[in-house]
């Protein structure tokens, strides 16, 4: 939600009635726009850290607590230097969340729906979208911050129910806590046979990845098949930047403003549509992984990011 707060808001920011206390201008809104993907560069390390050292719900829970900060900071305070301090928080929160979030999903899933459950956080990213733009335009700009406020705050509270991941007890070496966890997540009795079998898979897979060596940059660079892993998930992610996604959620009311056509529906309400797109897109695929594969699921992606980009490029 945290994405699309800018492209409601940047109206009201620009206005004459901006919390600021003045309107602000289009650099100031870019710099509060970039800050969050310039901190959750960080965010990722950090993150990652603290679910190997303190689990992967601890995790979860921490990384609601930067999101909270930063709508209070929105909330008690509104200036340029604090929305961007404000902003800075939440992109650690996000570096964390599309880290550690998918990582626990696996791990507390089923093999047979972690295809199905790896897609959830890309249709919730898009259905918190769809929220925040829906609010963004019919409630006030303080009213705003205090629905969604309440939303990582709810978060931390329910976590402290959830349970731990199981493959971060089995590599703490608490097994008896591991099955339990296992038991709850499927079911069954602690002594099942598939509990039993699943927790000695994992105990497996934890001693395999102890027996493997350090591994570093050179080291990746100059073994053929990782060199060719690297390349590959290194261009996925180039094209995932470059077919310019998060630049239009977040400033998709601007960009359909600045085309200079004037529609019969406000821009603010057209937006709606990318969020919508992407949740059909999202649950498709979703239903489709499990079936054909995920390479196949892949291929689709790429030709549609290469597609996007050449049609942008074409417009520019």
């Amino acid at each position: 939600m945290e994405c699309g707060w800018i492209s409601p808001t940047t109206k009201i920011l620009q206005s004459e009635a901006s919390p600021t206390g003045y309107p602000l201008s289009d650099n100031m809104v870019a710099w509060i726009a970039s800050a969050m993907s310039m901190s959750a560069i960080f965010g990722v390390s950090l993150y990652s850290y603290i679910a190997d050292a303190f689990g992967r719900r601890i995790g979860i829970i921490l990384i609601a607590i930067p999101e909270a900060i930063a709508w209070i900071i929105k909330l008690s305070y509104s200036s340029t230097t604090t929305l961007i301090i404000a902003r800075m928080f939440a992109g650690l929160a996000a570096g964390g969340c599309f880290n550690i979030v998918p990582m626990y999903v696996k791990e507390i899933s089923q093999d047979d729906m972690r295809g199905v459950l790896g897609t959830l956080p890309i249709v919730l990213q898009s259905v918190g979208l769809l929220i925040m733009y829906i609010i963004g335009s019919y409630l006030s700009y303080f009213t705003v911050i205090w629905v969604v406020m309440l939303l990582p705050i709810l978060t931390a509270l329910l976590l402290l129910k959830a349970p731990e991941s199981p493959a971060f007890l089995v590599k703490r070496g608490k097994i008896n806590e591991a099955i339990e966890t296992v038991a709850l997540l499927r079911g069954l009795e602690k002594d099942d046979k598939i509990v039993q079998s699943i927790v000695e898979s994992m105990k497996k897979e934890d001693e395999h990845f102890k027996t493997l060596p350090n591994i570093s940059i050179l080291s990746i660079l100059k073994e053929q098949s990782w060199r060719h892993g690297l390349i590959l998930i290194l261009f996925s992610f180039m094209f995932h930047a470059l077919n310019g996604c998060y630049a239009i959620m977040t400033y998709a009311s601007t960009i359909l403003i600045s085309t200079g056509v004037k529609f019969d529906i406000s821009p603010e309400i057209q937006t709606l549509s990318f969020p919508i797109v992407i949740t059909i897109t999202a649950l498709t695929l979703a239903a489709c992984v499990e079936k054909f594969g995920r390479k196949v699921r892949y291929n689709y992606i790429t030709d549609t990011i290469v597609i996007s980009i050449e049609c942008k490029l074409g417009i520019l």
